[in-house]
């Protein structure tokens, strides 16, 4: 699936706005969020650091994954340095591309995973091999169930006939 966040910074409201957009059809972008920060709270948080920055962007609207918050992180930066030149940025990501770049990473947890599988064959042989027949006493009786639930002796468990 392709993203695509529109950064604006606008000077007449001090305010920076963030539209994120996913591309529910082909080539076709529909809006998901649109989340606006005072621009006071930007500079600040440009200030401390990107990892700041990158905490202030996200909300309980917008939270875009890690390596898209710090592309986010980068492009505010860059303008906030170069206000002059432009107040608008579009960043379009997709994630077969995005997820290509982590090929390492999931090599490491395709081995993870199959130590896992084999923790997991263990444990069901475990339980295969224990002897049941000890833990249950057969001459034990069962306790009635009350349940509160009852069914009203005029209410017909048939659907709706009344037609």
């Amino acid at each position: 699936m392709k993203q695509q966040y529109t950064i604006v910074r606008d000077d007449g409201k001090a305010e920076l706005v963030i539209s994120e957009f996913a591309e529910l059809d082909k080539d076709s972008f529909s809006l998901l969020c649109e989340q606006r920060y005072p621009a006071g709270t930007i500079e600040a948080a440009l200030k401390k650091g990107k990892e700041s920055l990158i905490l202030t962007i996200r909300t309980l609207n917008l939270y875009p994954p890690g390596a898209y918050a710090a592309r986010i992180a980068d492009a505010i930066a860059d303008l906030y340095e170069n206000s002059e030149e432009k107040n608008r940025i579009e960043i379009t990501l997709d994630d077969l591309i995005e997820l290509g770049r982590g090929e390492e990473i999931e090599e490491i947890e395709e081995e993870e995973d199959i130590e896992e599988e084999e923790e997991e064959e263990e444990d069901i042989d475990e339980l295969l091999d224990e002897d049941l027949d000890d833990e249950f006493d057969e001459t034990e009786s069962i306790d009635p169930i009350n349940s509160p639930l009852q069914i009203a002796d005029d209410d017909s468990l048939d659907g709706d006939d009344d037609t």
